[in-house]
């Protein structure tokens, strides 16, 4: 988003094999005023993508459970610097707390030290 001081973050769930079921976790609003929101979405096609960084796999017959994760994110509406990006990392530890995506997978662990490299305000 251009003119806000950070970039904004989601969880973008891709499905290889059925890109239209492809999903995207995130919470939407101002500091404040934030909501969780999930839409089908496929993030390649997104006109606003500056990066996809790869943080795991998630089993098929794990994404109910995911989405309920994410939809039970505690959202910081009371911490004027809380935001989108503090939801994604939120989001990206309690998915490795409940095992539904490997902690010990190179691809989480990569993943997570860029995801945590690239927060701002820090």
């Amino acid at each position: 988003h251009e003119g806000f001081p950070f970039k904004h973050w989601a969880l973008f769930v891709e499905n290889e094999k059925h890109p239209s079921k492809s999903f995207i976790c995130n919470v939407q609003g101002d500091a404040g005023r934030f909501r969780y929101e999930q839409t089908y979405k496929n993030a390649h096609t997104s006109t606003t993508l500056v990066d996809i960084i790869h943080v795991g796999y998630v089993l098929s017959s794990n994404l109910k459970a995911l989405r309920d994760v994410a939809e039970n994110i505690p959202i910081q509406n009371n911490d004027p610097a809380w935001n989108c990006q503090d939801f994604a990392w939120a989001l990206l530890e309690e998915l490795a707390a409940t095992g539904l995506v490997d902690p010990d997978d190179e691809a989480y662990k990569n993943g997570r030290k860029t995801v945590w490299s690239k927060m701002e305000g820090l």
